[in-house]
């Protein structure tokens, strides 16, 4: 066993991992498309006209495409991987290879942030960075795949089943993760955003592990 799983190779978002993106998100991420759909409505209720919006761990442009197809325009997205960004065909978002957060293109309106801070090793440092690059009434979606008991990882094996996934599918996906996404507990989450300036801090959505954090900068 040790021997098999030095040579099963840490995850990484390379060009495989782009072509099959869509896919791969919705057989592994509860609620994928949900949280999506919720970001787009969450923004068409903060009641300004064409906000700026970041989507962090842009991947593929999902996210980016579903918020342009509801009229919004001032969309900026980063990633840290140049083969998912080369996926993303859309003129109107402005794309960023860079594994920090773009503190130079001003203020933000709405942050997402989903599914991306838990790869992420000094998550404090980045949403610092992007706590001070929001706007006054900004609002920041994040999304992460939490610590969780053995029997919610157990639902979570489940969902994948569930999804076409295998036992073996899933034990690789799992060596490959080990160290490189790493899970906080909620806690720490709900202790640290409201030391960084926001004020109103919801849970939106949690499925099997992971949770769904609205957190704005004024009620």
């Amino acid at each position: 066993m040790l021997n098999e799983m030095n040579t099963i190779k840490p995850w990484v978002f390379d060009r495989d991992v782009a072509c099959d993106f869509n896919e791969i998100a919705n057989k592994n991420i509860p609620d994928y498309e949900r949280v999506i759909a919720q970001c787009v409505q969450i923004i068409s209720k903060m009641g300004i006209e064409n906000p700026h919006i970041i989507d962090v761990g842009c991947a593929t442009g999902n996210t980016l495409r579903q918020l342009y197809n509801a009229g919004f325009t001032r969309l900026t997205g980063v990633d840290s991987s140049q083969d998912m960004l080369n996926t993303i065909n859309l003129p109107v978002a402005q794309l960023i290879l860079s594994k920090n957060f773009p503190r130079h293109q001003g203020r933000y309106d709405a942050v997402l942030a989903n599914w991306t801070l838990h790869f992420i090793e000094d998550r404090k440092t980045y949403l610092t960075a992007i706590a001070e690059s929001l706007s006054a009434n900004g609002v920041l979606i994040l999304t992460e795949k939490t610590q969780s008991s053995k029997i919610m990882q157990a639902l979570y094996r489940e969902f994948k089943r569930a999804n076409g996934l295998t036992d073996e599918e899933i034990r690789i996906k799992e060596q490959q993760l080990a160290g490189v996404l790493t899970p906080y507990p909620v806690d720490w989450y709900l202790r640290l955003l409201p030391q960084l300036g926001f004020v109103q801090i919801e849970i939106i959505n949690a499925r099997y592990g992971f949770v769904s954090f609205l957190a704005q900068k004024s009620y």
